[in-house]
């Protein structure tokens, strides 16, 4: 087996752990949420004042006011926990599949060459466009994606020579 292979599927593996481990709490802390809000009752309606006098009225006119904007920023929140957890979810696809072609690699099968092969064109493709796009304290960031990649590339393709 050579070297370039193990060290490209290595990668792999440390990709998917570095994927996997944040969006797999993301997705328990979406899960412990969501049942705490099926667990929750819900929020009784007030009953309307016998006698208001207007000072009544106007605490209670703040009040559903303050509730109304708090209202408004817990679904807020709440959209945007969603949109984490849908992103985490991804992520965690992304994972398995950074693991799964690393077991690939490390079996010397065609189907994960190929698939790390269009994983890391598309790493290429996507450092090459934020290097042109970033400022210049994150262009070294970006030549290391470039660099890891072409380094890969070329692994895999002295892969298929060795086989």
């Amino acid at each position: 087996m050579s070297s370039h292979i193990l060290y490209i599927a290595n990668a792999f593996h440390f990709g998917a752990i570095l994927l996997a481990t944040p969006s797999t709490a993301a997705l328990i802390f979406y899960a412990v949420f969501r049942f705490q809000l099926w667990m929750t009752p819900s929020h009784p309606t007030s009953a309307p004042l016998k006698n208001p006098d207007a000072i009544l009225m106007i605490i209670v006119g703040m009040a559903k006011s303050i509730g109304a904007i708090a209202n408004g920023i817990g679904t807020a929140g709440k959209v945007i926990f969603g949109w984490i957890a849908i992103v985490s979810g991804i992520a965690l696809l992304l994972a398995l599949c950074l693991h799964l072609t690393a077991r690939g690699l490390m079996a010397h099968q065609a189907w994960a060459r190929g698939m790390a092969a269009l994983m890391m064109l598309g790493l290429l493709l996507g450092s090459f466009v934020s290097l042109v796009s970033v400022g210049s304290r994150r262009r070294l960031i970006s030549v290391v994606f470039i660099v890891g990649s072409i380094y890969a590339l070329r692994g895999l393709w002295v892969g298929y020579a060795t086989l």
